[in-house]
């Protein structure tokens, strides 16, 4: 059952209204049915997360560290941690990679202000 709270939940229902009343063209967004059947698996795993959650997965995925993660939620880096074990169980995942696939097959966009700590060498973003 979604948690019909969730950011993930949210995602999918606009995707299905904007599917039913033709805004997205199913073919163009998934060409391959394999690969919509990946969208809705992902969007359906992360329909179970919760807003922080998400906000965590985003800082991620743009390759933030849990400091740079956690500055940007104003949380601490252990508050980070938690976040991303919790929804890794939630997602039942133990790798890294395996998270951003998900993420990736769900379409869920990188957050931007969540940069490398080296400010040398920045995501580029």
């Amino acid at each position: 059952m979604f948690d019909r709270s969730s950011e993930g939940y949210r995602l999918l229902l606009s995707d299905i209204a904007a599917a039913v009343v033709g805004r997205i063209n199913v073919a163009m967004v998934a060409p391959k049915t394999e690969d919509a059947v990946r969208r809705i698996h992902a969007l359906a795993l992360l329909g179970e997360l919760t807003h922080r959650e998400m906000q965590v997965l985003r800082g991620v995925i743009a390759g933030g560290s849990s400091k740079t993660i956690g500055r940007a939620l104003k949380i601490r880096p252990v508050s980070v941690d938690i976040h991303r074990d919790h929804l890794m169980t939630k997602l039942g995942i133990s790798t890294l990679a395996q998270l951003i696939a998900i993420a990736l097959d769900a379409g869920v966009l990188p957050d931007l202000t969540a940069k490398n700590d080296n400010k040398d060498d920045s995501l580029g973003f």
